[in-house]
């Protein structure tokens, strides 16, 4: 949770951190990690799903920000 609040506060060392954080964005994560312990076939979500589910998201908003030369690498 606390990852979470740094994100709504933009106190964070990413370089997109001008991005938009919303209420929204915390019930995505909620459903990432669930879905991840799905995977795995697990009925409690872990700290390491979710995680991985705010990893995920923050490369997903890091997509919207990258330019042609970076997709040519």
């Amino acid at each position: 949770m606390q990852a979470y609040v740094k994100m709504r506060q933009g106190d964070t060392a990413d370089k997109f951190e001008m991005t938009y954080t919303s209420p929204r964005t915390l019930l995505g994560i909620i459903r990432l990690s669930q879905a991840l312990a799905r995977l795995r076939f697990s009925n409690k979500v872990s700290r390491d799903d979710v995680e991985e589910a705010m990893r995920l998201t923050s490369m997903s908003k890091a997509s919207l920000f990258a330019t042609d030369d970076d997709e040519n690498r």
